[in-house]
């Protein structure tokens, strides 16, 4: 709806009542769905840098965010959804848009464009610098990536795949023995968490954890992930004898905690989960392209070959180039708006591996039609079957 503004002035007929309260505690410079003020014109406009350097939270403060259930989750202003979690020096979006930075924010918030976003955030932070109070980011050492996958694969090689996680694979219709052996999934009990910690510690040293991105692994509380100790399913992203990320899927816990966690440096993996059981074996085969761990496995158990992807947008371009000899290619996709982002960024992603060229002398099929996200996926035994051998011919 196109806001309005009646004759002798007031507010905006239609107009998202929080862009008014806006309006009155930082003046006209706010921007509505038509356009904007430019605000004072003797007011500096932050450079990009400085504006990314606003604490988050006293921005989110400031556009008076819907909150969500649970610490620091908000209703995602850019589609809408919840699961906008603020962390310290970000935001992200664990639903469909992943990390937004505050020009971001503030864009998705108040609809406006990017030059008008900074003239906003310039008068509600005249103050702001490049450079926040805290340690300094720009020193901070990058992560040892090998010593990353080393304690990683220790850590798969001494845990099993308990009761919890035998029982939720079950649950899916899968063999629990064949997640473990094959797989390599394994699950960890809101008790034994202690114990990980303490194993970790002991073998590498609390001074590895943290060059290794690890050191929030197994810590519960304000700030983390999980406000307490939870069961969780270790979902290992595998190479050839080593594993180089991890996610883990909560099992227990309250219903609006999130989902899923991942350690530092395994946002999005190089390489796709199920690698090691596509890569080398898909010349003249179908290959398909799932979002989630367990949907590519729900495939693969299936003598499917499949891949899965972490997230929505969490698809690297490199991933695809190892396909290049199978026959044609299958994305999964669950209606609304996170399966269509999802086949979207893989669409992006392989046009820019594999190209223009291949694609269009290939079967590309999306039966995304076919999941109900709201009852974990891949689950119908009966309907997967009708949809694989509709595939097949």
């Amino acid at each position: 709806m196109v806001a309005t503004v009646e004759q002798g002035g007031g507010r905006p007929q239609g107009a998202d009542p929080r862009q008014g309260a806006l309006e009155a505690d930082f003046g006209q410079d706010v921007v509505g769905v038509q356009g904007a003020s430019r605000g004072p014109a003797s007011s500096p406009t932050l450079c990009k840098e400085a504006a990314k350097a606003i604490p988050v939270r006293d921005l989110v403060a400031a556009l008076k965010l819907d909150a969500a259930p649970g610490r620091d989750n908000y209703r995602c202003p850019k589609h809408n959804g919840p699961y906008l979690h603020v962390f310290d020096d970000n935001a992200i979006c664990f639903s469909v848009c992943g990390r937004l930075d505050n020009i971001e924010l503030v864009r998705a918030a108040l609809r406006v464009s990017f030059p008008e976003a900074l003239r906003w955030l310039s008068s509600r932070f005249p103050n702001a610098r490049s450079t926040r109070p805290g340690p300094d980011r720009a020193r901070a050492k990058p992560i040892d990536f090998e010593l990353h996958a080393a304690i990683l694969t220790f850590l798969i090689k001494h845990l099993e795949l308990t009761y919890v996680g035998r029982r939720l694979m079950e649950q899916r219709g899968l063999d629990p023995d064949r997640a473990a052996s094959i797989g390599e999934f394994r699950s960890i009990g809101a008790r034994d968490w202690p114990d990980i910690r303490t194993m970790l510690t002991d073998q590498f040293g609390w001074g590895a954890l943290q060059r290794a991105g690890l050191q929030g692994l197994g810590w519960f509380g304000p700030g983390a992930c999980w406000p307490a100790p939870v069961s969780v399913l270790v979902i290992p992203y595998l190479e050839v004898e080593k594993v180089v990320a991890i996610r883990l899927r909560r099992l227990t816990g309250e219903d609006d905690w999130p989902p899923y966690w991942a350690p530092k440096g395994c946002g999005t993996p190089a390489v796709p989960f199920g690698a090691p059981c596509v890569y080398g074996h898909c010349a003249r085969r179908r290959v398909h392209i799932t979002r989630g761990e367990i949907n590519a496995w729900t495939l693969l158990e299936r003598r499917e070959l499949a891949i899965g992807a972490p997230g929505p947008r969490a698809v690297r371009p490199e991933w695809f180039e190892p396909l290049r000899e199978c026959s044609g290619l299958v994305i999964w996709g669950e209606p609304g708006d996170v399966g269509q982002a999802f086949l979207e960024t893989t669409q992006r992603a392989l046009d820019k591996s594999l190209g223009a060229e291949w694609l269009a002398t290939h079967r590309i099929d999306r039966p995304g039609l076919f999941i109900d996200q709201d009852a974990n996926g891949l689950h119908c035994e009966g309907l997967l079957h009708l949809v694989l051998e509709d595939l097949r011919q």
